[in-house]
């Protein structure tokens, strides 16, 4: 009897065994899908990327400075967004026909000086629009990536929207809500850099952090609030990097605005 006992509990353990081995992982929170944004509709998604830097200011457009622990490495930070709009608005007249909307993606290279290497196209709808993008890209000026304060070759997403953005009030973000949310482009690549600090993992700490971010019409991040967090470890992991977030600026009618996003981000014991 004891032995028909002892086969039987054996035969049940190792099923239960089975079946927690057969359980699907945790499904992480999806990224959103760049088929539904009009403005890259039907085109090829981006490959996974060095994190985007920083915003920055100086002739282009300005930023805050990203509270938290900042990592020490800082990818390059574009400084003349201005100025690669106004080279676009110059090119030929077809550029200001009501009929031309959409964005593109570009993947850049940048030297140790700042100084553009080269850029591929990691994401479009326009054909037309990205070639007067990369003309006008070739004079896209970075201040370089940084590694223990040492300037070094980085590479990093610049997105280009058009119609072209129009520099808009603080306080505008606060008024009417888009009718297309900012889509962030490199959200995925944010995540795997946040990870699982080892101060959570060793407390076994999980949860979801949910920032609020401000993105303005150029599609950089200016400054966030904190939503909801789990623990004080959790949030400064994430204010560690959100500022590296990029994005395709949200847009009312035809116009890119600047708009409030909720950015979460879970964390599980592996």
């Amino acid at each position: 009897m004891r032995t028909y006992s002892a086969i039987w509990l054996l035969a049940a353990l190792l099923a239960g065994g089975f079946a927690a081995a057969q359980a699907p992982a945790p499904t992480p929170t999806p990224s959103p899908s760049p088929s539904s944004n009009p403005l890259l509709r039907g085109r090829q998604q981006p490959s996974a990327l060095p994190i985007p830097p920083m915003p920055a200011g100086g002739s282009g457009p300005t930023s805050t400075e990203a509270p938290g622990l900042a990592p020490q490495r800082v990818f390059p930070m574009p400084l003349n967004l201005k100025e690669i709009y106004t080279r676009i608005k110059a090119k030929p007249d077809w550029l200001s026909t009501d009929t031309l909307y959409g964005a593109s993606v570009f993947e850049v290279s940048v030297a140790a000086d700042g100084r553009l290497q080269s850029l591929r196209v990691v994401r479009y709808k326009s054909f037309e629009l990205t070639e007067a993008f990369r003309e006008a890209l070739v004079e896209l000026r970075c201040a370089p990536e940084t590694l223990a304060e040492r300037p070094q070759e980085g590479r990093t997403f610049v997105a280009l929207v058009w119609p072209p953005p129009q520099p808009q009030p603080a306080s505008a973000a606060d008024s009417l809500p888009p009718e297309l949310e900012a889509y962030p482009i490199n959200l995925d690549q944010l995540r795997a850099m946040v990870g699982y600090p080892l101060r959570a993992r060793a407390e076994r700490l999980q949860g979801r952090v949910v920032m609020r971010v401000l993105v303005n019409e150029y599609g950089l991040y200016v400054r966030h609030s904190v939503l909801q967090s789990p623990s004080p470890i959790l949030t400064e992991a994430v204010e560690g990097w959100i500022y590296h977030l990029r994005f395709i600026p949200a847009f009312r009618g035809r116009k890119p605005v600047r708009t409030w996003l909720t950015v979460p981000f879970d964390f599980k014991p592996v």
